[in-house]
């Protein structure tokens, strides 16, 4: 029998030797013709979908007509945010501006009675701010809107912001001076200013004191605090009661050191409980939607200062950690990627926080109790919490977003009514300069066009990413009216 090619092979032969047909020109044309266009519109779908698709990223959103950092900034019933007070790196001012997101523009309004920075400024129900405390030079400008005083005295003077006439009213005094306090809205719109730096008899010293302001009668009662600190958190829990958390103490015996304790205060009775021990100060304290608290950067020592040590150990051991109301203890979640304080954190409408910006130490060593150089942070992060679990652990996720425009430490972050959030003024720690920039988050910004930023009469272009940034730098210091100056509007 003879044997032959298998017929399968035969045909895949015959297929493959199969004669190609000749095509004319005028076929050939039309092919390359129907070829681009066939290119064409996956490009323009592509286009459709980079034009479409979303990204969080920041904008510069104008100037303020001053710099300054360690001010307040505070969101108004109108979505307007005022901007008070801070230091523009010689001295305590008193200027105070307003910027309206719908325009990205600044404007000015009456300056503050007294110059002062670190204070606090809390929104009040009937839409006035309330600004109390800080530091200062006892109201004394020379005119010039600036400290004249070489000295920065914690005050105990009060001063209350109508949005409405945009003047300031001098409002009854604290019974203490307290700087790097907290302020604390309760639901019976009542303000509690809690500790802080105050005067003891002539020396600064670290205060238990809480006050109560009502702003039915315009007065103050006092009470205790149950332990003494400052540059410490007070977050609103919601059965009510304020976690007031870390921070430092300073005393004529002993000097500095880091506050231990936790206290829970009840605002209805003024009782403290002691809670959750532990050392953590410039941290942030934020309030989740499930109830707990996230307690973010800041430093965290393991023993009060009774020799010379590294102060920049505190700060390279810190980690994150959730506050859980319910049992009243800690539990450690995943850590952020980089350790900063003098940062700022921002419930988003999401549930997540954002956490911008802040500072780290850069020296190894220190002599005692002489802080080392520090360098500014241009980076961010957002944490996604996850659920409390059986067992009490409180974990979450963290992802790297997109850097600031500016490296900035002690400046504000304030949720506007749209979700972004206005991030303004600050400091670079590591080149000395003061900030009269701004710039806002996004979480949800056009991939392509969707900003115009107006450079000259008649000139705009799309804004975003490393072209804002090239942007706000190219600006800086141009305009001869810098309150008027608008910055970046998403469409």
């Amino acid at each position: 029998m003879e044997m032959g090619t298998p017929a399968g092979t035969l045909a895949r032969i015959r297929l493959i030797a199969r004669p190609v047909p000749v095509k004319s020109g005028a076929l050939q044309r039309l092919e390359r013709q129907l070829g681009i266009i066939n290119r064409l519109r996956a490009l323009w779908v592509i286009a459709q979908a980079r034009m479409t698709a979303t990204r969080a990223g920041w904008l510069p959103t104008g100037y303020m007509e001053h710099r300054r950092y360690l001010h307040t900034a505070t969101l108004l019933q109108d979505g307007r945010v005022l901007v008070a007070g801070g230091h523009n790196g010689t001295n305590a001012i008193q200027f105070a501006e307003i910027y309206d997101p719908e325009t990205a523009r600044w404007t000015r309004t009456a300056p503050m009675l007294n110059p002062r920075y670190a204070h606090t400024a809390t929104l009040l129900n009937d839409g006035s701010v309330l600004v109390c405390g800080g530091f200062g030079a006892s109201g004394v400008t020379g005119g010039s809107g600036e400290s004249t005083s070489g000295d920065s005295l914690p005050l105990a003077a009060v001063e209350r912001y109508s949005p409405v006439t945009g003047n300031w009213t001098v409002m009854e005094p604290m019974s203490q001076t307290h700087a790097n306090h907290t302020a604390t809205l309760l639901p019976d719109g009542r303000v509690l200013i809690a500790d802080g730096l105050g005067l003891v008899d002539g020396d600064e010293e670290t205060l238990n004191v809480v006050e109560w302001f009502d702003p039915a009668t315009g007065s103050w009662t006092t009470g205790n605090a149950g332990h003494p600190r400052f540059s410490a958190t007070a977050t609103l829990l919601t059965d009510g009661r304020i976690l007031l958390y870390g921070g430092e103490v300073i005393t004529r015996e002993s000097g500095l050191s880091p506050q231990f304790s936790a206290d829970l205060l009840d605002p209805a009775t003024g009782n403290t409980d002691r809670v959750a021990e532990g050392a953590r100060f410039w941290h942030t304290a934020t309030l989740l939607p499930d109830g707990t608290v996230l307690l973010a950067g800041g430093g965290i020592a393991s023993s009060y200062i009774t020799s010379p040590e590294n102060v920049t150990t505190w700060f390279e051991n810190t980690r994150e950690e959730r506050f859980i109301p319910a049992t009243g203890q800690r539990q450690v979640t995943t850590p952020m990627s980089i350790h900063r304080h003098g940062h700022t954190a921002t419930l988003l409408p999401d549930g997540t926080v954002l956490i911008a910006g802040g500072n780290f130490y850069v020296e190894t060593q220190t002599p005692y109790l002489q802080l080392p150089a520090q360098d500014s942070l241009v980076s961010t992060e957002r944490y996604q919490p996850l659920p409390v679990g059986p067992d009490g652990s409180a974990s979450g996720r963290w992802s790297n977003e997109a850097n600031l425009l500016e490296a900035r430490g002690a400046h504000t972050a304030t949720l506007l009514q749209d979700g972004t959030v206005l991030v303004a003024g600050g400091g670079n720690y590591s080149t000395g300069e003061v900030f009269d920039s701004a710039e806002r988050f996004y979480p949800n910004l056009p991939g392509l066009g969707g900003c115009l930023v107006p450079l000259a009469a008649g000139a705009a272009v799309a804004g975003g990413g490393l072209l804002a940034r090239r942007l706000l730098r190219e600006r800086r210091g141009r305009s001869p009216d810098r309150d008027t100056q608008p910055g970046c509007v998403v469409k």
